[in-house]
């Protein structure tokens, strides 16, 4: 319960002395109550307006009161306060002995990644969905070769593109480090598919041809994307095997020129024979191996075997320069 009680002066306005406070059971006190508490001898007429008194008197009868004044709200706020200092002591007391460690709903454990026909496939055009995305093929690299080329001018204001066309690239060009992550997410994606897809089982819903195709999709697609850093950066890292964190392989030493090509060369020779000689406008087949080793021999400046390449597939006739050449660029 909680009392009015007197105390300090205030100034009061008028003939007017007012009582607050929250009453037991929320009732007025009778006046005899307050005239024991308060030494008040007149007569006044309360008046009660929920927990609050009001009363007049006159001029003679004004006394120096406190107002004091515990609502429920306070009431409340001061209960949980106290229930929460008993209760962190009792949480440090009986607190776990070992760290919460819930993996995210999202998680797939990397054994259950490819385990059948349908994952393999399903890992393979992951290949592509990397090699198309905005970083790749989608858009960044190909700014790269574009406006540092000789065949193409930029009259645009921006930055980036303008260091490309000058050939005064900064280290910090954003353009590199995106490329260049993009194009190692392509190459783990392919680790992924030619670790695993080898052992397992073929059967009449796995037969080996598509086991072959898909792993010669992943060897040509590895073999692209060392292709594309080689001729960008030079020599690079060589990454054969998955890479499962970013702590996976910290000292992996920067090959040669010669190497990367190297490496490029050996993926296409592995790709050739495990396609399909059929013509496929959306994915690798033999005569897209065709098509980049001749460019590959470009590169090398062998022109014999640039020319043997490009004439297997200058010859099919499902293949045609389109004309004009500016239609290329049409829509």
């Amino acid at each position: 319960d909680v009392w009015i009680q007197p105390a300090r002066i205030y100034p009061l306005q008028d003939q007017c002395v007012q009582y607050t406070g929250i009453l037991r059971r929320h009732q007025p006190e009778t006046m005899d109550q307050i005239h024991r508490r308060s030494g008040i001898q007149c007569n006044i007429q309360p008046q009660c307006s929920g927990h609050r008194l009001l009363w007049n008197t006159t001029a003679a009868h004004r006394l120096p009161v406190r107002t004091e004044r515990y609502t429920l709200k306070e009431k409340i706020k001061f209960m949980r306060s106290y229930n929460i200092f008993l209760i962190i002591p009792a949480l440090l007391l009986f607190s776990c002995q070992k760290f919460l460690d819930v993996k995210p709903k999202t998680y797939i454990s990397d054994d259950l990644t490819i385990t059948d026909a349908s994952s393999a496939a399903t890992a393979v055009r992951g290949i592509y969905n990397a090699l198309e995305s905005n970083d790749y093929y989608g858009y960044t690299f190909q700014t790269l070769g574009f406006f540092s080329g000789d065949n193409i001018q930029y009259v645009g204001s921006q930055t980036v593109n303008q260091q490309l066309t000058n050939h005064a690239v900064l280290p910090d060009l954003a353009a590199l480090s995106t490329s260049w992550l993009a194009i190692y997410n392509t190459i783990n994606r392919a680790n992924n598919v030619l670790a695993k897809v080898p052992a397992l089982p073929s059967g009449t819903g796995f037969p080996d041809s598509v086991k072959n195709q898909l792993l010669g999709e992943a060897y040509f697609l590895r073999a692209l994307a060392y292709f594309d850093l080689a001729r960008t950066w030079g020599g690079v890292q060589l990454i054969l095997k998955p890479t499962a964190s970013a702590t996976d392989k910290p000292a992996v030493k920067r090959s040669s020129l010669a190497d990367t090509y190297t490496q490029v060369l050996n993926d296409l020779k592995t790709a050739e024979p495990l396609l399909p000689l059929t013509t496929n406008r959306i994915r690798a087949t033999r005569k897209t191996v065709w098509a980049l080793l001749a460019r590959f021999y470009l590169y090398q400046k062998d022109w014999p075997n640039a020319i043997t390449y490009a004439s297997k597939l200058v010859s099919d006739n499902n293949y045609a320069l389109l004309k004009p050449y500016n239609s290329f660029y049409a829509n």
